[in-house]
């Protein structure tokens, strides 16, 4: 037989012979077409490639390839960002009941029925709570990765596809009184950090790099040279706060940090615990964190310009789907054209209306 489910099992598997070399599995496919061209490829590379690249010599479990791949993270040309994402979502799969099964067995049900945690702290303490969706799909993508390096290492005959879960955006934003209440109780510099991305539209760690060589004066812009995306390299404005802000902080200098430290790379890295610490003292939603200054930036511009490509531009987007989160509707104008439809009805309708038993309790027209 070459097609075939398992008992109580919604994907197909697969049972064929090759040179005399048999070959089973599943194929991860609910329907049969589908499962008729993974069959028919792995047909083709066993036929092509031979037994020694189809089968792997031992199955593994992900535990086992975690130490491989934590291997690779360190030897890879990673950024120092990438390597750490994987090794973060490398250690949340540790923790789940997947890291003990073997890698050939791991399909998306599986993935989707899995419950990630992660660590947070707070007051100096730390506890187990369950990962967000965006914390989730950190150790999804990971998994999708380690199983592509399985896949090129021989490990597995094919790296199974899974569906990142919903993820929401960072839609919390910083309004006239949290920043009011925030910048009342902060230090410095943390000051200086929430106004720049406020009045910017920086991501934070644009800002704690930005050098006095690329501040503008007379032209009142930042100059972004090193960002996110290559469309990070940008121009942004200068408001009126951030003048005095940055000439009270600029001395004179030609070149330098504006934010210097004493940490290896040479400039500020961090305010997360001095915005944790002043968002607790204001008492405002624990939603509320830095980065939430650069979508009330994006909001606010593009609410109030209505330029797509200016706030694209500003905020470093690539496509118009980075930027689009940012344009939030509102449902006043909506609400006016309903209103005026209903006005101008005709006159027995709204008699019948207001004198209907269901609507004789609060319908006033």
């Amino acid at each position: 037989m070459a097609l075939y489910k398992q008992p109580g099992s919604k994907v197909f598997s697969y049972d064929f012979t090759v040179a005399g070399k048999r070959y089973r599995g599943t194929t991860q496919q609910r329907t049969k077409a589908r499962a008729e061209a993974f069959e028919a490829e792995l047909r083709t590379r066993a036929r092509e490639r031979g037994p020694s690249y189809f089968a792997p010599r031992r199955a593994i479990t992900l535990r086992e390839l975690s130490v491989r791949y934590a291997a690779w993270i360190e030897e890879a040309q990673l950024a120092p960002k990438t390597r750490t994402y994987y090794s973060q979502g490398r250690r949340m799969l540790e923790a789940t009941p997947l890291a003990d099964m073997l890698i050939s067995h791991i399909n998306s049900e599986m993935v989707e029925r899995t419950k990630f945690t992660c660590t947070k702290w707070a007051d100096g303490e730390s506890r187990i709570e369950e990962a967000s969706p965006a914390y989730a799909n950190q150790a999804i993508c990971t998994l999708k990765t380690m199983l592509s390096k399985a896949r090129d290492w021989s490990l597995i005959a094919e790296a199974p596809r899974f569906k990142k879960r919903k993820a929401f955006g960072r839609s919390k934003m910083i309004g006239p009184h949290e920043e009011a209440a925030l910048l009342a109780v902060a230090s410095q510099p943390l000051v200086d950090v929430l106004m720049i991305c406020m009045d910017t539209g920086m991501r934070p760690a644009e800002v704690y790099a930005m050098r006095w060589e690329d501040v503008d004066f007379r032209a009142r812009q930042i100059f972004i040279p090193h960002s996110k995306t290559p469309t990070g390299r940008r121009q942004v404005p200068i408001s009126g706060r951030m003048t005095t802000l940055l000439a009270a902080r600029h001395n004179g200098q030609a070149a330098g940090w504006v934010f210097p430290s004493d940490s290896k790379s040479g400039h500020l890295e961090s305010v997360s615990k001095a915005f944790q610490a002043a968002r607790r003292r204001a008492g405002l939603d624990p939603r509320i964190v830095l980065y939430s200054a650069r979508h009330t930036f994006g909001t606010y511009a593009l609410a109030s310009t209505g330029n797509l490509p200016a706030v694209m531009q500003t905020m470093g987007h690539a496509s118009v789907r980075s930027t689009l989160p940012y344009q939030h509707h509102n449902s006043d104008a909506i609400r006016d054209v309903i209103e005026q439809r209903n006005s101008a009805a005709p006159n027995d309708l709204r008699h019948s209306l207001r004198h209907s038993p269901r609507h004789s309790g609060g319908l006033v027209m």
